[in-house]
This record gives structure tokens, C-alpha cells and sequence, in this order.
């Protein structure tokens, strides 16, 4: 009798794990919530699951990276790095390119935002800067299985 206890117990404490695990997976961290977050408390480290718009890529070294904005230097971009070997999975799974892939389309990205301090790109705007460094937040890819394909 008391095995058969333990067991609906066991049973009930999975169920119960099971619709927490199903609730918390439609939660997403957007843009603009990352905005919101790091303004609020700019030495939080910000982890998650992240729903991002791809608006354009574009190339630094071997690396792909996958933009928020048409415009990458845009304040409010958020830059996916893709290293090469998760552009070659990707290519060779769907046989097609990154750009029609992504551009115009959403994605579920797992991971830790990093901020990274932007120089400017002449001399005219290191002078008008006046030392004031922009922060850039970005999402460095290491494993396939951290991107989804959203929409």
C-alpha cells in the first residue's frame, strides 16, 4: 500500500513539473525588453531564450552576423554572431542561404547577451564622441541547437 503511495506521488510531482516546463516555454525575451532591461540595471547579465527580428546580414571574417536592424551600427541592433560552422549546418540542412533564410523572419535564439563597447569609425566621430563609448549588445552562437527558425 505504501508502494502504491510513493508512486502516485511520484507521478503527481512529474505532472506538476511538466505544466511549469510547458508555461515557461512560451516565454520569450524580446528587443526591446533587452533595451529595457539593461537601462534599468545596465550590470545585469541578461540569459534566456530571445525572439528576435532578422532585418539583414552581414560578414566579419568568417563569422555571420545576423542583425535586428537594416542598419548594424543602429543604437538598438542586436547582433547574432554565427561562427562559420553553424552557417555551413544551416546551408547544408536546408539548402538554401542564410539570407532567405532569415532576413525577414524571426528566431529563437538561447544565450547570454554580452555588451561590447563600439569605437567610432573616423576621426571625426572619436572627436564628437568625447570619450562616451556605445554599448552593443550581442549574442555569440557556440552550438546549432541554440538557434530556431521561429516563423
Amino acid at each position: 500500500m505504501k508502494y502504491f503511495f510513493c508512486i502516485i506521488i511520484l507521478c503527481s510531482s512529474y505532472n506538476l513539473s511538466a505544466a511549469d516546463t510547458k508555461k515557461s516555454s512560451n516565454s520569450y525575451i524580446t528587443a526591446e525588453s533587452v533595451f529595457e532591461s539593461h537601462k534599468a540595471n545596465p550590470k545585469k547579465v541578461i540569459k534566456g531564450t530571445f525572439l528576435l527580428p532578422i532585418k539583414s546580414i552581414t560578414t566579419q571574417g568568417l563569422d555571420s552576423l545576423l542583425n535586428t536592424h537594416s542598419n548594424p551600427q543602429d543604437p538598438k541592433n542586436i547582433t547574432v554572431i554565427m561562427p562559420v560552422f553553424i552557417k555551413n549546418h544551416f546551408q547544408r540542412s536546408t539548402q538554401t542561404s542564410l539570407e532567405s533564410l532569415f532576413i525577414n523572419h524571426q528566431i529563437l535564439v538561447k544565450g547570454q547577451i554580452n555588451w561590447t563597447a563600439l569605437e567610432p569609425l573616423s576621426e571625426q566621430d572619436k572627436a564628437e564622441s568625447k570619450n562616451i563609448k556605445t554599448l552593443k549588445p550581442s549574442i555569440k552562437l557556440n552550438f546549432t541547437d541554440q538557434l530556431v527558425h521561429y516563423d
